[in-house]
């Protein structure tokens, strides 16, 4: 009984299977999970509701691990209605290359190739509709992406938020219009 009692308090950890809330009607969750363990949890855990669709967005760090990408690219393809293959810190590797190693043994046609990351969370939110559980997998709340040697200042949290602003601005706009 304390147990059930104290989870209540638990607190979120941002990025670890974080749900986004913008007043949109479908669900959005942001991990951290870049291996294939990870991504495996929690595409099995959401593939529970069988009335939603699962759209993933995913990549593979540059510079790591090379030999995981394909199993990481089945595994997200076998538990997603749809993916969308993207950048996640490339740093020297050429992100196209690493986007063709994930999906090299996927047999099947559920997925698209978005190099551009911020591109490719702007198409996973748009083509969601209501029920659909949109998962942004690999950077959680990272506030860069690796280029390079570089750290580039980026933040998947903030390419979503600007995202639902853009839309309530154009609503906002048109409803201004017809008024």
């Amino acid at each position: 009984k304390d147990i059930i009692k104290e989870i209540k308090n638990i607190k979120q950890i941002p990025g670890r299977g974080e749900r986004l809330d913008f007043g949109q009607n479908y669900t959005i969750i942001l991990d951290y999970a870049h291996t294939e363990n990870s991504i495996k949890n929690i595409l099995s855990t959401l593939s529970v509701d069988k009335n939603s669709r699962i759209i993933s967005v995913t990549g593979s760090a540059g510079g790591r691990e090379k030999e995981k990408r394909k199993k990481m690219g089945k595994i997200t393809s076998d538990l997603s209605d749809l993916v969308i293959f993207t950048t996640d810190d490339p740093r020297f590797e050429d992100p196209s290359d690493i986007i063709s190693e994930m999906t090299k043994d996927i047999k099947k046609n559920n997925y698209l190739k978005i190099i551009d990351r911020k591109k490719a969370i702007y198409k996973a939110l748009t083509l969601a509709k209501q029920k659909d559980i949109v998962v942004i997998l690999g950077k959680g709340r990272d506030n860069y992406m690796a280029i390079g040697d570089k750290k580039i200042p980026y933040s998947d949290y903030d390419v979503i938020e600007k995202y639902f602003n853009k839309w309530l601005n154009w609503v906002a706009f048109f409803f201004f219009l017809t008024r």
